[in-house]
């Protein structure tokens, strides 16, 4: 690796863990600096702005999701569908301090490109692992869905359920497992009629990790927003 992509490596690396430790907003540059031992020259041969450190992060955990879908994706196709799910939906609770990061940014400019940053990388990475997963699954009869464009229509409303859930819960209080069950309980229903397949088979994610996930990064972010409003 060159002198230039390990500082680089070393940037994101410190901004990550301080944005997920502080919070994005109160980490400054001059943090950034400090810990990784560099000059704002250096830092701006690599990224123009905080926000860009945040934008290429955003695109790192969406690489290391697939990841770690792929180090774990035998099985048949709806625990293939499952997983693949799982992990490209950012609900996991290793993904709880980066959504208070996205909760405290909530609708503003760089919260939305943000968001939208790593749905499109998400995308680049999964959607042809969906398209496979649900063609074997054609093939093998195990889902029926005809001629239609179902796994971009399918990832498209995964994706959608994501922004609209961030979007939500950034504007209103910390939800609770009642008011987020039957968020997750609509997108399993959706996948199940439009794949044709059992009741029940589409899992995701257990309700207990979505609401802890979501429950603590709220409240988290709320913390945040609350801080730099009294700095």
């Amino acid at each position: 690796m060159r002198k230039g992509d390990i500082r680089k490596a070393q940037i994101l690396t410190v901004a990550e863990r301080l944005f997920l430790s502080r919070g994005y907003l109160a980490t400054t540059l001059a943090d950034i600096l400090d810990e990784v031992g560099c000059t704002k020259g250096s830092y701006y041969h690599h990224f123009d702005s905080k926000y860009a450190v945040l934008d290429a992060i955003a695109a790192r955990r969406a690489d290391r999701a697939f990841d770690a879908y792929r180090q774990g994706s035998a099985g048949d196709g709806l625990h293939k569908l499952n997983r693949l799910m799982y992990h490209a939906l950012p609900f996991g609770r290793e993904q709880r301090d980066f959504l208070a990061v996205l909760l405290a940014l909530g609708d503003t400019p760089e919260g939305t490109l943000v968001v939208r940053r790593l749905i499109g990388v998400l995308r680049l990475r999964f959607l042809p692992e969906l398209e496979q997963i649900l063609a074997e699954m054609r093939a093998q009869g195990t889902a029926s869905y005809g001629s239609l464009p179902v796994p971009e229509l399918v990832w498209d409303a995964a994706m959608a359920f994501v922004a609209n859930t961030l979007l939500s819960i950034a504007r209103d209080a910390p939800p609770t497992p009642a008011q987020l069950l039957p968020r997750l309980n609509a997108l399993r229903f959706l996948l199940e009629r439009v794949l044709d397949i059992p009741y029940g088979s589409v899992t995701i994610i257990s309700l207990e990790e979505f609401a802890d996930t979501l429950t603590y990064a709220a409240r988290k972010a709320a913390a945040s927003r609350q801080e730099e409003q009294q700095a």
